[in-house]
């Protein structure tokens, strides 16, 4: 009974998630090079900084396997596997909501990576 009360506490204290942090690189396939630019994680929201100097703010839902990246004002949202949040490089693909409310398909519309350029510790 020990070891179980030991095990849940351990688990309870161990459940502190890892974060996004950081500074990176974003470049999209052939077709979105436009997208391209510079994307700021910090914590729950983040920054696209695009090439034409528009700024696209979002939020990061942490999910059990995988982390979501939602524009806001739009209805595009970035996913990618969770177990990347410590590489230098994370390949993604971007999804449409509205297509995928209506129905449960997950229809990619693009995708790219990543690149980390400024590793942060977290707070």
């Amino acid at each position: 009974m020990k070891s179980l009360a030991i095990l849940i506490i351990f688990l309870f204290f161990n459940s502190n998630q890892e974060k996004l942090y950081g500074k990176f690189k974003i470049e999209y396939e052939d077709r979105f090079k436009s997208q391209n630019g510079i994307v700021i994680f910090k914590d729950s929201i983040y920054e696209r900084h695009l090439k034409n100097g528009k700024v696209v703010k979002g939020k990061i839902k942490y999910k059990k396997f995988s982390i979501e990246l939602e524009d806001v004002g739009t209805n595009l949202e970035m996913d990618f596997y969770k177990g990347d949040i410590d590489k230098d490089t994370i390949f993604f693909n971007t999804r449409d909501l509205n297509n995928k409310a209506v129905t449960n398909n997950d229809i990619v519309i693009n995708s790219g990576k990543l690149i980390r350029l400024k590793k942060e510790k977290s707070l």
